[in-house]
């Protein structure tokens, strides 16, 4: 748990959001989840503490996404304007020409 909770670590400080995400939702789901049906779980391991931080850390990554995401479907409709407004210039001048 500790490598998974590491690598989460690293991956954010490298602002590779996705795998951090991905990451700290398996970190969650073991100590959640997993842990706890664990025969040899001590309920001291893993503290409400580092489950808030983590939580704390997901929602942070979550909100990059979801940002980056925003960013990207702007950038994207603004490309295919432009797209469509050269195809539109070049419509007309095509047009233009076959009349003369």
């Amino acid at each position: 748990l500790r490598q998974l909770l590491m690598q989460a670590d690293l991956y954010y400080g490298k602002q590779c959001y996705e795998y951090a995400y991905i990451f700290y939702k398996k970190f969650l789901n073991y100590i959640i989840e997993e842990l706890p049906n664990h025969k040899e779980y001590s309920k001291g391991l893993y503290t409400a503490k580092l489950k808030n931080e983590v939580f704390d850390k997901l929602e942070k990554v979550a909100k990059k996404l979801d940002e980056r995401d925003k960013v990207n479907a702007i950038l994207q409709e603004s490309k295919e304007a432009e797209e469509f407004e050269a195809a539109l210039e070049l419509s007309k001048s095509e047009y233009v020409y076959r009349i003369e």
